[in-house]
């Protein structure tokens, strides 16, 4: 029996050792991969890699590293460290909650790797989006948590060779409900506004524009189209209503 107890240990070892350095290609063969991601030339193992292309959503990510995070092991987590591009990361998947948590978010993207999205848009956004959150976090398929901030830098129309500067947007989590603050940066547009979607499907915004000097005709063009005007440069856009139940669906409202 003493003879069995090492041997059974050598052959555990060497089956961890297999699954570590068996080439990540084979494993996903046999993963589920929901139909709004696609993986292009992948390559590494289960610890360590690279993806050439990544789309979720329809972004466009290239170049992407990983790395497997051991110590998350102690909370019953499996953590990967993610880079691409100038960009930083980490996933959180605990199996037994069944939930996936981003956190130490880092990331800009160019609009270039956004084009999928902006297809229904009637003018298309230039410059950058920039992402920074320590929480999103899903459980069920449903986004329960969020405390981020979206930067747009250098906000453009494509054709156009326009900088309006940079505007934030602040995306959280409080009391049940999902609450937005929109400003700018110091940018060539004054803006300011608060939103909020609660759990019944009611939604509410309301932001002020402030243009401060004379606009470019194609800009004053787009501010007439979605807002309304108030005074020589002042403008408004305020909403109410109830958003798409199908919309509503992905998000989670109760307490984390």
């Amino acid at each position: 029996m003493s003879i069995w107890k090492p041997a059974l240990f050598f052959v555990f070892c060497l089956f961890i050792a297999l699954i570590i350095n068996l080439p990540v290609g084979y494993l996903m063969a046999y993963a589920k991969v929901p139909d709004q991601v696609k993986i292009s030339q992948l390559s590494g193992t289960l610890f360590e890699g690279q993806v050439e292309t990544l789309i979720v959503n329809q972004v466009v990510i290239e170049d992407l590293e990983y790395e497997f995070k051991s110590s998350c092991l102690m909370t019953l987590e499996l953590c990967y460290q993610f880079n691409f591009t100038d960009s930083k990361g980490q996933i959180r998947y605990a199996p037994v909650a069944g939930s996936v948590e981003l956190a130490q978010l880092d990331i800009e993207l160019s609009m270039s790797n956004l084009t999928g999205m902006s297809d229904q848009l009637l003018i298309k956004p230039s410059g950058s989006l920039y992402l920074s959150s320590d929480k999103v976090k899903y459980s069920k398929g449903q986004l329960a948590d969020i405390d981020a901030v979206l930067v747009w830098k250098n906000a453009g129309i494509v054709g156009e060779d326009i900088d309006l500067g940079d505007y934030q947007l602040s995306i959280s989590k409080q009391n049940q409900q999902y609450q937005f603050v929109l400003s700018d940066l110091q940018a060539m547009l004054k803006v300011n506004g608060k939103g909020e979607l609660k759990s019944n499907g009611s939604y509410s915004m309301n932001i002020n524009i402030d243009t401060k000097t004379r606009l470019d005709p194609n800009i004053k063009n787009v501010l007439e189209l979605v807002a309304t005007k108030k005074g020589l440069r002042q403008y408004s856009v305020r909403r109410s209503g109830t958003t798409d139940k199908r919309f509503l669906s992905y998000l989670s409202f109760e307490g984390v």
